[in-house]
């Protein structure tokens, strides 16, 4: 909101409101790429072996809510390949195992303006949250993995 009353006309805030949305995007697949990189790294180094069983876990569990946190705001752009995004995960969200039939019908929706207010409400309050919490869980598990291997490696 500073941003805004920096602005000199109207102009100027539709080029920063535009440039906060890319911003936005290029971000996402940023996170995205980096974590894919962090666990193709951790992969590697074996650290998925015994003590990091729960750490590489959570892990994946957060890389996969990253995932669909960007599925879900591509679902909000709302232009042609949202519409195919959102079918493609309709058609995943169906044949998903065990949960998957049960989200399919919390999300689907006759209504547009319905189907999108549960999108982002789920982009953006819901799977933040989640990723926070997740994020935390992991950062508690590699402190107490190290603090473990540390007192463990003294004579």
């Amino acid at each position: 909101m500073v941003l805004v009353f920096c602005c000199k006309d109207a102009s100027d805030v539709k080029n920063i409101s535009l440039f906060m949305r890319n911003l936005h995007g290029i971000g996402g697949n940023i996170l995205l790429i980096s974590l894919l990189a962090h666990l193709c790294v951790e992969f590697f180094r074996g650290e998925y072996k015994r003590p990091g069983e729960l750490v590489w876990v959570n892990s994946i569990f957060l890389w996969l809510l990253v995932c669909l946190s960007f599925v879900t705001g591509t679902i909000l752009i709302a232009n042609s390949s949202a519409q195919k995004t959102l079918e493609m995960f309709f058609m995943i969200l169906r044949k998903f195992p065990l949960a998957g039939p049960y989200f399919y019908t919390l999300l689907q929706s006759d209504s547009p303006s319905v189907l999108w207010h549960r999108f982002y409400v789920l982009h953006i309050c819901i799977l933040p949250l989640l990723s926070m919490f997740v994020l935390f869980f992991y950062i508690w598990l590699v402190y107490r993995k190290s603090v473990s291997l540390s007192e463990s490696k003294k004579p």
